[in-house]
């Protein structure tokens, strides 16, 4: 935890010091990197945007803006370049690495288990992201849902890891711990809402007689 509350404050220097609109524009940018597997965790960027917040670096609305903006196209390019090159692109010595075998076999379960809401859920799961939103691409998803499941959950996470931050300002290790207990409960909310509906289905097209 000592190691990351520096490197947050690193990061929160770093951008800082730059003036008012660069700011803007590099947390844009490295987020849109992370979603093409940049291996800096995209949530410590989003908790270095609430800190910029809380020490008047930043505006809150256009942080959050920025930073959505930022997530949602990293998203969108690297589920894109799954669904054009598929996994020939995992052959390139660069992104090994970020897509090493063993996390993309972890991905390729979890998706064969929740099917296209895996999209949603990555949201809530690091270091699987990137990973999940290619293998998305991979399975030709559907390029509209893909962008409606990945928005829905970037609508919750983005925000709220933003203003915990910010909330917490200098006690930025609870924000941390908070941020991971959240993350963990929303996941355990979706799955419950999620195996709900899955039931309901199953139980609804028993009771139809079946067509003659």
């Amino acid at each position: 935890m000592p190691e990351l509350i520096n490197l947050l404050a690193d990061l929160s220097s770093f951008i800082g010091n730059n003036s008012y609109f660069l700011s803007y524009f590099i947390m844009f940018f490295v987020l849109t990197m992370c979603g093409l597997g940049l291996p800096v965790p995209e949530d410590i960027l989003l908790i270095t945007a609430g800190m910029l917040i809380y020490n008047n670096v930043a505006d809150m609305y256009l942080m959050i803006f920025v930073s959505l903006l930022g997530v949602i196209l990293g998203d969108y390019l690297i589920f894109m370049i799954g669904r054009k090159w598929g996994m020939r692109f995992l052959n390139h010595r660069v992104f090994m690495n970020a897509f090493s075998e063993k996390r993309m076999e972890k991905v390729h379960e979890y998706f064969d288990k929740y099917g296209n809401k895996s999209v949603f859920f990555a949201r809530f799961i690091w270091g699987l992201r990137a990973a999940t939103f290619f293998i998305a691409g991979t399975h030709t998803m559907n390029v509209s849902r893909f962008i409606l499941l990945d928005f829905l959950g970037a609508l919750i996470s983005v925000p709220l890891i933003i203003y915990l931050a910010f909330y917490f300002g200098s006690e930025i290790e609870h924000a941390i711990i908070l941020i991971k207990q959240t993350n963990r409960t929303l996941l355990l909310i979706g799955a419950i809402v999620i195996s709900y509906l899955i039931v309901r289905h199953n139980l609804k097209s028993k009771k139809q007689p079946p067509s003659s």
